[in-house]
Parts: C-alpha cells; structure tokens; sequence
C-alpha cells in the first residue's frame, strides 16, 4: 500500500508540474487565423470505507484517476476543433473529439464528432460540485457518443437537439443502433455575472430515446472512485427501445446555490422475449453554501453551475435515491472544497450509502483536482 502511495504521489506531482507548464501555453499561425490551447486536468484521490464488518470489507485506495490531455484549435473566425485523450485504468481511450461550427456569435453551434448528449451533468466534466456526480446520474446519463449535436443559446432558453449512434467512438459493430436527444432549459432569472449578488433560476428537461443493438443494463454505485461497486442492478435485458427523460430545477442567490434532477428510464422489451417492461427512477437535490468568497458562478451556455473564483471556501450537501422495480438506494453526501485557484482544488467528501434489505456503506475520499 505505500508503495502504491508512492507512485500515485510521483506521478501526480509529474503530472501536474507538465500541465502547470502548458497552462498557459498559447499557439498561432502568423496572421492569426489558427489558434491552438492545450488543456488538460488529473486527479489525486485517496479514500477509505468505515467501520469494517463482514457486509463492508475495510477498503481503501489511491490513484490517480483519469487524467487527460487535450487541444482545441480555433480557425477562420467561426471554426473549432477539439480532440481530448483519457489515461486511465492503464488504458488510453478518446473523449471529446469533435468539429464545430458557430453562427450568430457563438449563440447558435453545430458540433459533429464523438461528444455528450444534452442529458444529465456529465457535460461539466470533474464531476460537476462533488468529487463524483450522483448515483442517480451515473446511472442515467449517457456516455459520449458519435453523432451531430445542434446548440441554441438565447437570453431566455437553450435549446439542444442531437442524433447520435449507440456504439462507442471505436465500436467495430456495423449495427451499432440509433439514439435521439433533445433539451429544453428555461432562464426564468437571467445570470449577470456583474450585478452583486447575482441570482439565476432555470427550469428544464431533457429527453432521449434509444433504438439499442445490444442489452442494456442499469447498474447503481456508490458515488466515488475509490473501490466502488455495483450495489444495485437491474441485470442484462434485451430491450427494443427504450427512453430516460429529466426534469431540472437550478437556483443561486449570492452564495448559495440548489440544484434538483429526477430522472426516469423505460425499457420495452420485445415480444418474442415475453417479460414485462421495466422501468427506474431516481432523484437527487443538492445545495452548496459559500464560507469564503461572494458569488456562486453559472455557465449560461450549459444552464449548470461553474467554479467560484478562487480562494473562495465551499460546503456541499446531496440527498440521492435511485430504484430500480421495487429495489432502491439511498445516499447522503457532505464535501467541503476550497479553490486554491484557478487551476487547482482540494475537495474532502463524506458519502452514507443504504441499499434497501443491503449493505450500509460510509466512505471519506479526499481530492486533489488540477485543470487546465
């Protein structure tokens, strides 16, 4: 085990002191018509479960988990390209890889290429407030996919329409399936980032529907990356279609900030299978509160929240509850994150996991993110 420290520890002070190098390494061509940004992030996570018995195993870990480097270039005005690599889990694998055009000053994009569907808050990357987005999030939200993604931003709603494959960016199947996303977020309090004590409330929802060419399954974790494993399953069905939608809630006022998602998947199986279609849900709320620091930040292209400025000092709260038929699971979480600055952030969380006639789960992680 320290060994293992040890290396983690090496390798992220390598890591990081190669990314802090690039962070403001700037390229372009002589008359300025291409421009290139390297970006990058990594994460140092140590964690430990509590209180070993025979139902929970004294677990702990480190890693150093999925770091990433990238490049996005800029080229005649209203071109961008973007191509993100994963290092994780010893294997190297695409993220972000897309091309995009822009009209109306940014307000209207079409990107195409290997990216996020407009569901769920995976789009933020870094999790997204905690150390890891919610059980009921994990489980729902698509991965990205290869597909043309069509973006409208206006002062009072976003609007995200989508068509993408099934398959995965290096899927070899010939029949990968289809899926069809759509978003829809109201800004019924528009954000002004220059007004003090800016407010900002949106309403919205989200919708896919998928045409799979292979089983689906819905699995429920613990929301960490240390150790985690499947707690609740619905097991490997063969579905004909299948549809999740979301329903979103967001609000900020000065220093704090609430967030409530409720989510809910519906799979038809065929007929020649003859089983009962199944449905899940899942709903988690989430509020943070500024101890240092004076505004919550908000990103009105997504409609989610963004960093505080730096040295601001935050506390978080997350109530979750993810069933699957008649099972479920519940989870309360408490993080505290302090932004160093704007590349770097220390986050220690806390997570209380109860499966319905299961296991009782408690864990303390601890991470340092640093992003460029």
């Amino acid at each position: 085990m320290k060994d293992g420290i040890k290396k983690v520890l090496t390798l992220a002070a390598a890591v990081m002191t190669m990314a802090s190098a690039g962070a403001q390494i700037k390229l372009q061509s002589p008359n300025g018509d291409l421009q290139f940004r390297l970006i990058g992030r990594t994460n140092l996570d140590l964690g430990t479960y509590l209180g070993a018995d025979d139902d929970r195993p004294n677990r702990n870990g480190a890693s150093v988990n999925d770091t990433r480097l990238g490049l996005i270039a800029n080229f005649e005005e209203t071109w961008q390209a973007k191509i993100e690599i994963s290092f994780a889990n010893k294997a190297i694998s695409f993220r972000d890889v897309y091309v995009q055009k822009s009209w109306d000053g940014g307000h209207r994009k079409l990107q195409i290429g290997n990216v996020f569907m407009p569901y769920g808050v995976k789009i933020m990357g870094l999790a997204y407030k905690f150390i890891e987005t919610s059980t009921t999030d994990l489980m729902f939200t698509p991965s990205r996919k290869m597909g043309a993604l069509y973006q409208v931003y206006r002062p009072k709603v976003n609007f995200q329409l989508g068509f993408f494959s099934d398959g995965d960016v290096d899927s070899k199947q010939t029949n990968q399936g289809w899926q069809a996303a759509g978003q829809g977020i109201l800004h019924i309090i528009e954000f002004n980032k220059e007004e003090e004590g800016a407010s900002a409330l949106d309403l919205g929802a989200s919708l896919v529907f998928t045409h799979p060419s292979k089983n689906v399954a819905f699995n429920a974790s613990m929301p960490t990356t240390i150790n985690s494993n499947v707690l609740l399953s619905s097991g490997s069905m063969e579905a004909y279609n299948y549809g999740r939608i979301e329903a979103k809630m967001l609000f900020i006022k000065k220093r704090f900030y609430a967030e409530a998602h409720y989510h809910q998947a519906n799979v038809n199986t065929p007929e020649a299978v003859n089983a009962d279609n199944f449905k899940a849900s899942g709903f988690y709320a989430q509020m943070s509160w500024l101890l240092k620091g004076n505004q919550q930040n908000y990103n009105p292209a997504t409609g989610l929240a963004a960093h505080p400025a730096p040295k601001s000092l935050e506390v978080l709260a997350r109530f979750n509850t993810t069933k699957i038929e008649d099972a479920s699971l519940n989870d309360v979480s408490a993080e505290m994150n302090y932004f160093i600055s704007k590349y770097l952030v220390a986050r220690v969380l806390y997570v209380h996991t109860m499966v319905k006639d299961g296991p009782t789960l408690d864990l303390i992680q601890g991470r340092l993110q640093f992003s460029f």
